[in-house]
């Protein structure tokens, strides 16, 4: 069984996850998914050293190990972390990506499965060079192809196809099939070009020659002859799901489809495409451009969990890039003994503007109407203006630097503020001087943004130097231990830390008995500029 161990750093606002799978010999890539107690929602953490570019957020293993960082994970609340693996490199592996000429057959795939075809003749069959093709030459008769030397339970196979045209009259359907034991007993991913341009997708399973749904999606995309999609057919034990994207864009966490079945086991895998009684596509070329699988062929060894976690904020933000978490700046509480003219140096957070939720609607008058007819649709997330103030101009200069890719940030802190954790697309920003002389170093700065989803993609890992301002703060060995402070200690924070010289929420909550007790302290204007 894999091991997965979790250390904080609750001073870096990092974990440190270790997964070992060095016992499950098939396995040569895994990932690490983290899971909040309270909601139940899920993320993959961030590859780091050497992804697995076929298998998304999956991450290679060097001796069976591997190292993952969150820089993303909640404060306040528990949470916990899940591993499992897969294999792309090992005698399992499934890959094609049609790197040659052949006529009349797609011959052998790069991994060593030969393709063997089913429904129509040869000719209707070849690979040139790109991709592997089939010619859908009459109606409502499916072609198909089929790797006959593959019998293996629990997979997950990557497709990608082109749309060759528009379907005209009935739609034409493109395929991944799973278990396959004979030409009437199979699963599929299903999905179905229809012809307003809309894509459908279900799950489905052959029994005995009886086609049925097991659950489907309408209208989940649209597209235009030359589009590309990838997706992802995954059986694990009873569980069949799927998800499609197009080609480019990141492959989505969620699935698409999700539903439970074990009337099949084992079998073959195979791609398959056919026009729907009533198509008019005549002659129809639908190309495939890969095929890429993981085995996880010992179901008893595909998991394994930490226990929960809980890491407290402390009552400051942070706010984070993701990708490139060296740049990461802890945000602290402006409040009344925090002046800015104070020569401690840091990055406070000031105030929030309105949150507004756009609407995508518009009002379309057409001619002889009384009234207009409104096209509306789900409203755009939060948009906003984060007030910060750097004290020093270092702090300046390193807020620019987080900015500066242009990606994404996530700004996250204590709920009790109730700002929500978000990822943020940043707009122009501004930074003003806020003293009248242009030499004194406290600024404000404008970060005007609308929430956004997740990102996924790698990280660049968190910075060594990260790791010395954990020993500057005893500065030698023998000053830790005249303190009684081990290094687990350290590691997880307790007895020492980086003091950022500002007041957090803990601060706040002690200073005032409740918030009428503020009105005692000034108004809540003197408390947000510090006067």
């Amino acid at each position: 069984m894999p091991i997965i161990n979790a250390y904080p750093f609750p001073s870096l606002g990092r974990v440190l996850v270790q997964v070992n799978w060095a016992d499950v010999d098939w396995v040569t890539c895994a990932r690490v998914i983290r899971t909040t107690v309270s909601t139940g929602a899920t993320a993959p953490l961030r590859t780091y050293i050497n992804p697995c570019s076929e298998l998304g957020e999956y991450q290679g293993l060097s001796g069976g190990q591997a190292i993952f960082w969150d820089t993303e994970m909640p404060f306040d609340t528990p949470f916990f972390y899940t591993t499992d693996g897969g294999t792309i490199t090992s005698s399992n592996e499934i890959f094609d990506d049609f790197a040659r000429t052949v006529s009349d057959s797609w011959g052998t795939a790069n991994s060593g499965q030969a393709w063997t075809f089913a429904g129509g003749v040869g000719t209707e069959y070849d690979v040139n060079g790109t991709q592997g093709t089939m010619v859908l030459a009459d109606t409502a008769a499916s072609r198909n192809m089929n790797m006959t030397t593959v019998n293996v339970l629990n997979l997950s196979v990557f497709m990608s196809f082109t749309a060759p045209a528009t379907a005209t009259v009935a739609p034409y359907t493109v395929a991944t099939v799973l278990r396959r034991q004979d030409a009437n007993n199979w699963y599929e991913f299903l999905v179905s070009m229809t012809t307003a341009g809309n894509v459908d997708i279900s799950i489905a399973e052959d029994v005995g020659g009886a086609i049925s749904a097991l659950v489907a999606a309408s209208s989940v995309a649209t597209y235009a002859p030359g589009s590309i999609f990838n997706t992802r057919f995954e059986a694990s034990g009873s569980t069949l799901r799927a998800k499609i994207w197009l080609a480019g864009a990141a492959e989505p966490d969620a699935w698409s489809l999700t539903t439970t079945d074990s009337t099949l086991s084992g079998g073959q895998i195979g791609l398959r495409a056919q026009r729907l009684a009533g198509n008019t596509n005549a002659g129809l070329t639908v190309p495939f451009e890969l095929l890429a699988v993981t085995v996880n062929d010992d179901p008893s060894a595909i998991t394994a969990s930490t226990g929960n976690i809980t890491l407290a904020s402390n009552g400051k933000f942070w706010l984070r890039d993701p990708v490139r978490p060296c740049h990461d700046k802890l945000v602290g509480l402006l409040f009344p003994d925090t002046t800015l003219c104070d020569p401690t140096a840091g990055i406070v957070f000031q105030a929030m503007d309105v949150e507004r939720y756009d609407a995508n609607a518009i009002l379309v008058n057409p001619t002889n109407s009384k009234r207009p007819i409104p096209v509306n649709r789900q409203r755009r997330d939060a948009s906003s203006t984060l007030h910060l103030i750097s004290k020093l101009f270092t702090d300046r200069d390193a807020l620019i630097t987080l900015l500066d890719p242009g990606s994404p940030l996530f700004f996250e802190g204590p709920p009790q503020y109730g700002i929500p954790d978000r990822y943020m697309a940043i707009a122009t920003t501004s930074i003003a001087r806020i003293l009248d002389d242009h030499r004194r170093q406290p600024r404000l700065i404008e970060i005007p943004f609308t929430a956004v989803d997740r990102q996924v993609g790698t990280t660049e890992g968190i910075c060594e130097a990260q790791f010395a301002q954990q020993c500057a703060v005893y500065g030698t060995w023998n000053a830790m231990n005249a303190a009684n402070v081990t290094w687990t200690d350290i590691i997880i924070g307790v007895g020492g830390g980086v003091n950022p010289g500002f007041r957090d929420w803990i601060d706040v909550e002690n200073g005032f008995a409740n918030w009428l007790a503020v009105e005692n302290h000034g108004t809540w204007g003197q408390l947000k500029t510090g006067a």
